[in-house]
């Protein structure tokens, strides 16, 4: 689930367990001046934090 702000100033709030996947949604916010928050599937959350 996720929520991105047209209007924003570039920040990012991600909780992915893949580096890649927070590495471009991040570049994303930042150069296209997006506000986002993502948050990846449960079952990976899980399996980052052990």
């Amino acid at each position: 689930m996720g929520v991105i702000l047209l209007d924003g100033n570039g920040t990012a709030k991600l909780e992915y367990s893949i580096g890649f996947m927070k590495h471009m949604l991040n570049t994303f916010a930042k150069h296209g001046l997006f506000d986002i928050t993502a948050r990846g599937p449960a079952i990976l959350r899980r399996i980052s934090a052990t």
